[in-house]
């Protein structure tokens, strides 16, 4: 009868670390998906200014473009400056 008892006694003791070690291993894949999902929020949010850094820098592009045409227009009508071509070949 003591056998039996001892028996019992050890394999609900193993029973008992078993579940110990799957308590600690649910715990830590818990943990791991909420640090996942905090990386990933932030990987998003990283993606989002990557892209609206993208189009500030093509919005920029364009202005500066048409700044600077702007500004050889100005040149070329107000100030009556002569268009300077280099190396250019004429066929007179």
């Amino acid at each position: 009868m003591d056998t039996k008892h001892n028996k019992l006694d050890n394999k609900m003791i193993q029973c008992k670390d078993r579940i110990s070690k799957l308590e600690e291993s649910a715990q830590l894949l818990s943990d791991m998906k909420d640090e996942h999902i905090a990386l990933k929020k932030r990987v998003d949010c990283i993606n989002n200014g990557i892209e609206t850094t993208k189009t500030d820098t093509i919005f920029v592009r364009d202005k500066l473009i048409d700044i600077e045409t702007d500004n050889l227009k100005q040149n070329l009508l107000f100030f009556a400056l002569e268009e300077k071509y280099d190396n250019v070949e004429t066929n007179n």
